[in-house]
């Protein structure tokens, strides 16, 4: 009555179906534990799996899904005193982005706060650049629209290509790649160019030299450093600060900053650009950002008309291709450095004198899908077993991300690197960092069978392989090997677009790293380079010594 109108079976139906059932939950049962082995040969142990909550090893990683019944299943992942935690570390600052450019951080002026342009019959032109070592292209009388397409005014197409640099219709590459050849229409990775008459009655006029930075569109933070930060590095620093046009910088433009800004909100790298941008902006100190909108509640659309304007086309000059000296480009880098360590209450780090142990960061790719290190657990075994005349203290970059301990922000990636004397690295994008190693600190970068292209370096007649990040290494005076100690070749299907690290054979291949080679790499930064070399000091330390007066002591 009432209720649901369901009937309730009776007490006698209930104990009949419960005896039917009961032989079918045995029999069950039976099956589970007669295939209970073959079970477990196939899924690894939780202790295995869960890396996220251990993070102590990832021998699992790479051998779940090739291990076979009759195999031996794999060994008990290895515990290491803080291997994937930030414990015995200072803290990395806690700056999101969303103060980074709050007015409190970032000088900001936005395009309502500038007079209306008076002068309305002006003409673009482009300026001359100097040709000792860079190609640095600026112009004059240049107005952005409010979507970020340049506007030249009072000059045609074919005017514009007679007047860069090179003359008639041979212009640099990245006017082509950067700005025109999308015509008029602009996007993330390019600007667009139109061409009018006269600038429209709501320009605004500003003042001085403004920057214009377009970040890499891809996800690819070195590339975003290389091409698109490094080459304006050196204007911050004689002699271009004293000699080119255009120079010093009073404002700064970012193509599409608050497309990036949403992007950098589930992208880690979008959130690196931004600021690696930022910390640009240090080496003007007083330089403002422009916001092209108007400010809030002023929702008047307008058009910024520049004095002169520093266009983003250095491809010619990014890292790995610069013909910049290093007597040029060295003051640069540690004017980058010392503004971005500055900027983040970071002091200027050291290597800790013995008996303080060397502080090791390893990184081998694992959560990536390619240019992978497969044998993780052995490099480390062999680190903290075979270097028995060092005393070390290893963190696994690998572990700490994928057990959610650090991620790709800028902020983590500065402080975790100021804080490694010994770094063992794929070669990969995460090499940026090594321009916050302390000075003097050691670097391992590993190739793989990318080797196999010998790519030689345009500079000097050695057969090392390139490396892009030899240029930050130079400049903070990193020891930096290049000797490359891979072991195997590991096929992997997943291509990836690679320069010139495709083999035909075996596509992006992954890789392992040989352990005897390792060691020769890493004891070859015994050899001091500099009077006090800090490194060489735990090499000359009796650390047998030491772990006998601990051990009186405990």
């Amino acid at each position: 009555m009432g209720g649901s109108g369901h009937r309730q079976p009776s007490p006698s139906v209930r104990l009949l179906l419960l005896l039917l059932l009961l032989p079918l939950g045995l029999t069950a049962l039976v099956i589970v534990i007669a295939l209970y082995p073959q079970i477990h040969s196939f899924f690894p142990s939780s202790s295995s799996w869960n890396v996220r909550s251990n993070g102590s090893s990832l021998q699992f990683f790479f051998r779940r899904t090739t291990h076979i019944e009759g195999e031996a299943p794999p060994p008990p992942p290895r515990r290491y005193r803080n291997i994937s935690s930030w414990e015995g570390l200072s803290p990395p600052p806690q700056i999101t982005l969303h103060e980074l450019f709050s007015p409190k951080r970032t000088p900001t002026t936005w395009a309502s706060q500038f007079p209306y342009l008076s002068d309305r019959g002006f003409t673009s032109q482009f300026l001359p650049f100097p040709t000792q070592f860079t190609q640095q292209h600026a112009m004059h009388n240049v107005c952005i629209e409010e979507e970020g397409r340049l506007l030249l005014v009072n000059v045609t197409e074919d005017e514009v290509g007679q007047k860069l640099p090179g003359g008639g219709r041979k212009r640099p590459m990245m006017w082509y790649v950067l700005y025109s050849r999308c015509g008029n229409v602009t996007g993330s990775e390019c600007v667009g160019v139109r061409y009018v008459s006269e600038p429209p009655s709501s320009a605004r006029h500003v003042p001085g030299n403004t920057l214009h930075f377009i970040s890499y569109s891809k996800r690819n933070t070195m590339h975003n450093f290389a091409e698109r930060v490094w080459p304006r590095l050196t204007l911050s620093v004689p002699p271009l600060n004293e000699t080119m046009e255009g120079l010093p910088v009073h404002h700064f433009y970012f193509h599409q900053l608050d497309k990036v800004m949403n992007e950098s909100s589930y992208s880690d790298d979008k959130s690196q650009v931004l600021w690696q941008f930022r910390m640009l902006m240090e080496l003007w100190p007083g330089a403002d950002l422009l916001r092209i909108g108007a400010m809030e509640g002023d929702g008047e659309p307008t058009t910024l008309c520049f004095d002169t304007l520093l266009l983003q086309m250095q491809i010619e000059d990014r890292m790995d291709l610069t013909r910049t000296p290093v007597e040029v480009y060295g003051p640069a880098v540690r004017k980058y450095r010392e503004a971005t360590l500055r900027f983040m209450g970071l002091g200027e780090p050291e290597i800790p004198l013995p008996p303080s142990p060397l502080r090791v960061l390893y990184y081998g790719r694992s959560e990536l899908s390619r240019r992978r290190v497969l044998n993780h657990d052995e490099v480390l075994d062999f680190l903290l077993h075979n270097m028995s005349h060092l005393n070390l203290q290893i963190r696994s970059l690998d572990l700490m991300l994928l057990s959610n301990q650090t991620d790709y922000t800028f902020p983590r990636l500065v402080s975790l690197f100021s804080q490694t004397d010994l770094l063992v690295i794929a070669h990969g994008a995460m090499t940026v960092g090594a321009v916050f190693l302390p000075i003097g600190a050691g670097m391992v970068e590993v190739f793989g069978p990318c080797d196999w292209w010998k790519p030689r370096d345009r500079y000097n007649d050695s057969n090392d392989p390139k490396s892009w990040v030899a240029p930050l290494t130079h400049s903070v005076h990193v020891k930096h090997d290049l000797s490359n100690p891979f072991r195997d070749s590991v096929a992997n299907p997943k291509r990836g677009n690679t320069t010139l690290c495709i083999d035909p054979a075996k596509g992006v291949p992954d890789y392992t790293i040989d352990l005897s080679k390792l060691a020769k790499a890493v004891n070859s930064f015994a050899c001091p380079q500099a009077p006090g070399d800090r490194l060489t000091l735990h090499w000359l330390h009796d650390w047998s010594t030491t772990q006998r007066r601990n051990g009186q002591s405990s």
